[in-house]
């Protein structure tokens, strides 16, 4: 009997809280700046000097004002460096992309007609660059942690359910992959000299909570 009344109550303790719980749908469109070092005495500049990154976040409200979930972002990378001029040539097309996968929370705060909030988050990153020319197709890419990033942005309500607004995001992470895959060379291993480098990214979000 008393096993039966501490689930009762633990029930009615907690049901007013996952009643309030839902799922929130965000996408994000920016405009992200390379800073810091890739490894081995170069800067992520010297291949990737910027990107356009599309972002989808998938969150569980725990209360209305905390948000717990994960992203996926993609990003159209903006060649830099030496290869920006090879790339401008003639019969040479090149392609970079930036991943980005991991989880992460936001906290909002109440405010008169906007709603300002805070974010954290970690997760993993992919970059690569492919050319291809006259000579050949030649492939490079670095992976690592992305050990920290912090976000932060103003949602307006537009309508009870969707939100749009600015965000800024500072992600902090670290390569200790890489691979290349270039005519006759073909090899992986660690980065060495692995150092920090960060991506500055400004844009817009926009969120439908379920």
């Amino acid at each position: 009997m008393r096993k039966l009344a501490r689930i009762v109550v633990l029930a009615v303790l907690f049901t007013p809280a996952l009643a309030s719980a839902q799922l929130s749908l965000g996408a994000r469109l920016g405009y992200g700046f390379a800073m810091g070092e890739l490894g081995g005495g170069g800067d992520v500049a010297d291949i990737l000097k910027a990107q356009i990154p599309i972002q989808l976040d998938l969150g569980y409200r725990v209360t209305p004002a905390l948000t717990l979930g994960g992203y996926f972002a993609y990003g159209f990378g903006r060649v830099g460096g030496d290869f920006e001029d090879v790339c401008d040539l003639d019969g040479v097309e090149c392609t970079g992309r930036v991943y980005r996968v991991g989880l992460q929370l936001d906290y909002a705060f109440r405010g008169p007609s906007a709603t300002p909030w805070l974010g954290a988050g970690f997760g993993y990153e992919w970059t690569s660059f492919t050319g291809e020319g006259p000579g050949g197709e030649a492939e490079f890419s670095f992976r690592g942690i992305e050990f920290l990033n912090l976000q932060g942005g103003l949602d307006w309500k537009v309508g009870d359910r969707f939100s749009i607004g600015p965000f800024a995001l500072l992600s902090v992470g670290q390569f200790s992959r890489y691979s290349v895959d270039a005519g006759d060379t073909d090899e992986s291993g660690e980065v060495p000299d692995q150092a920090f480098h960060q991506w500055l990214q400004l844009g817009v979000r926009g969120r439908f909570d379920l």
